[in-house]
């Protein structure tokens, strides 16, 4: 590999501006001027096509064949050589290595995940949120800032959809006045359940009837 012409590099001519977009003239200069340095660099140093294939990433690519430019400009340097890689290598053969390195990646974060370590951290915030909020399923409930229903709520609601006064002119449940009757019966008066809530509900434990009946 021949080192690249120093002039070209450090010339002034490194503009200031985002690298991820192009709204401004800065911005187009920026990535302009990447574009320019990626296409000496795959020029000047073709060898880091398989530099990447032996599983370098483009940052310590930069690093190792542009080391001064890579302390000054490190995001400069690593776009660049993005930019080189893309112009030396087949489209698919990166998608591979970009799906391989991407496969790597999650195997090793999942295979931290399965440590004992990790399920004995994972086993005391469990006993924890136990301890805090109830039950598993009421912990869940609890922590997206609901409230579980409680036996009697139930058995409440059960009632109130018997009840010929709770069905509207279409002979559907009249959630409205339901919730109002739920909330000052269980809640204290606070507006706990609203229409939303009570259909989402009722359309839940309809679906598990239905599931558990054909089961």
């Amino acid at each position: 590999m021949q080192p690249i012409d120093k002039k070209f590099l450090f010339g002034g001519r490194v503009p200031e501006g985002e690298y991820h977009s192009i709204e401004t003239p800065q911005q187009a200069a920026a990535v302009e001027y990447t574009h320019e340095v990626g296409a000496k660099l795959a020029i000047d140093f073709p060898g880091m096509a398989q530099l990447y294939r032996e599983g370098m990433t483009q940052a310590q690519i930069a690093e190792k064949i542009i080391p001064e430019f890579f302390k000054l400009h490190p995001e400069i340097a690593e776009k660049s050589v993005g930019v080189a890689i893309r112009s030396l290598m087949d489209p698919v053969e990166l998608a591979e290595i970009a799906k391989r390195r991407w496969a790597e990646t999650l195997e090793r974060w999942i295979g931290d995940r399965r440590s004992e370590a990790n399920r004995q951290v994972w086993r005391r915030a469990q006993a924890t949120r136990t301890k805090m909020y109830g039950a598993p399923t009421e912990a869940m409930i609890k922590g997206r800032g609901q409230t579980p229903w409680s036996q009697a709520e139930k058995d409440k609601l059960e009632e109130l959809l018997k009840n010929s006064e709770y069905i509207n002119e279409k002979g559907h449940p009249d959630y409205q006045q339901i919730a109002m009757e739920l909330n000052g019966a269980c809640h204290n008066g606070n507006g706990i359940r609203n229409t939303k809530s009570l259909s989402n509900y009722v359309h839940d434990q309809t679906r598990k009837r239905k599931k558990t009946n054909q089961a």
